[in-house]
């Protein structure tokens, strides 16, 4: 595993931030369908990308961006015993490989402007896809394409909060 992190805050009113998780993964073990288990060779990246911007005391902008890219192969195969214990090893059972790519990402962009203590008005822009499963020998960058370009939200939300009484 790999991890990555940088901020900058030149000011008091701005920030900036990057993390980047990269995990190699080994022996990852999921269940396929009635008795088979597969374990699976895989790599994950999970960039996340942030920025704040106090405009005033009373105003705010954010954006954040995030996503996940998984691309695991099939390594080893295994039956569940019927009597609770361990997994007994054996041979790919038919059909196509089991390799697969996940991808997910979300993008927002918000506006807080606070009219009065504990009252604000928020406008927020989302942007969110869950590509699913794709093919396991695509690359990171056609599966992070795969989920910028097909998303399964674009969201426009106004909503105000308002505190009523004293």
């Amino acid at each position: 595993m790999v991890h990555f992190r940088f901020n900058w805050r030149p000011t008091d009113q701005f920030n900036l931030f990057f993390d980047l998780d990269y995990k190699d993964r080994n022996g990852w073990l999921l269940h396929q369908d009635l008795a088979n288990m597969t374990s699976f060779d895989a790599e994950q990246w999970q960039p996340r990308l942030g920025v704040d911007y106090f405009i005033s005391a009373t105003q705010q902008l954010k954006m954040s961006l995030q996503w996940v890219g998984i691309k695991a192969w099939e390594d080893e195969f295994y039956l569940i015993d019927p009597v609770p214990g361990d997994l007994i090893p054996t041979s790919k059972p038919p059909g196509p490989a089991d390799n697969f790519a996940y991808s997910q990402l979300s993008f927002q962009i918000r506006y807080r402007w606070e009219i009065a203590p504990l009252s604000d008005i928020f406008i927020v822009y989302t942007r969110t896809d869950d590509s699913g499963m794709g093919i396991g020998n695509s690359s990171f960058s056609d599966v992070f394409d795969k989920s910028y370009h097909h998303p399964i939200g674009d969201l426009l939300v106004f909503k105000i909060r308002y505190r009523f009484g004293s």
